[in-house]
This record gives structure tokens, sequence and C-alpha cells, in this order.
């Protein structure tokens, strides 16, 4: 349904955010770094089959989170 395609895309994407943080403080980091790269891969990934499934809500949840510009 809508609401858990939100709900998941959503702790990924305030995952991300926690790890960008912590990227900042810790420059070198890198495993780290890989997580986030993974994270990103996977939010596209789902951003993607959504698009080819529903382009509605997709759209949907592209306004909501504000990933895209």
């Amino acid at each position: 349904t809508q609401t858990t395609a939100y709900e998941m895309l959503r702790s990924l994407v305030g995952s991300e955010m926690c790890i960008r943080d912590s990227l900042k403080s810790n420059a070198k980091d890198f495993n780290t770094e890989k997580s986030l790269v993974k994270m990103v891969g996977k939010r596209r990934n789902l951003l993607e089959y959504l698009k080819k499934i529903d382009i509605e809500r997709y759209r949907d949840i592209i306004k909501k989170l504000g990933i895209r510009k």
C-alpha cells in the first residue's frame, strides 16, 4: 500500500541523514560511508520499481519526502 511504501522510504531517508551527519565529523569512516552508499542504492532501486509500477504514487511519495527537485 501507499503508506507502507512511504514509511519504508521515510525510514531510509532518515537513516541516511543520520549517517551523513556522522560522516561530517568522521570523514575517514569508510565502513559508514559504504553503508550510506548501500542505503542510497536501496532507496533508488525501490523508487525505480515504484516508478515503473505506479507513477502517481511515486510522484506523491517524492513530494512528501522532498528528495527530488
